[in-house]
C-alpha cells in the first residue's frame, strides 16, 4: 500500500518540470485560443451581456464551442510531439510552437466555419 504514495520523480526538481511540462501542455493553447478569439476573430469586440444568452451571438451548439476544444486537443497532442523534437526543445520549446499551431488552426477553421 506504501508503494502507491512513492513519487514518480524523485526530485524537487523532476516534479515542478513535469509541472511546467503540464502547464505548457494544457494551458499554452488553451490562452492561445482564447487571444486568436478576442484580438483576431471578434477584433477586440466582445458585448459581455451576450455570453449568457442561450442562442445570442457566442453561442454555439449545446453550449459548446467544439472547434475550440477539437483545435485544443490537436494542440495537446502536437505538443507531446514538439517537445521530443530537440531543435524545438532547446530553442523556443514546445509551448510556443504548440501556441502558435492553435491559434493558426483555430482562425482558419473558425473563418473557414464562417463561409
Amino acid at each position: 500500500m506504501l508503494l502507491l504514495f512513492q513519487p514518480f520523480y524523485s526530485t524537487f526538481l523532476g516534479v515542478f518540470t513535469a509541472f511546467l511540462d503540464g502547464i505548457g501542455m494544457f494551458l499554452g493553447p488553451e490562452i492561445a485560443i482564447f487571444l486568436a478569439d478576442y484580438y483576431l476573430i471578434a477584433n477586440q469586440n466582445y458585448v459581455a451581456e451576450e455570453f449568457t444568452k442561450v442562442d445570442g451571438k457566442y453561442w454555439y451548439r449545446f453550449g459548446i464551442n467544439w472547434l475550440a476544444i477539437v483545435v485544443w486537443g490537436i494542440s495537446v497532442i502536437s505538443y507531446s510531439i514538439f517537445k521530443n523534437i530537440s531543435v524545438i526543445a532547446n530553442t523556443v520549446g514546445a509551448t510556443f510552437v504548440a501556441m502558435t499551431l492553435a491559434a493558426i488552426l483555430y482562425v482558419g477553421l473558425a473563418k473557414l466555419r464562417k463561409r
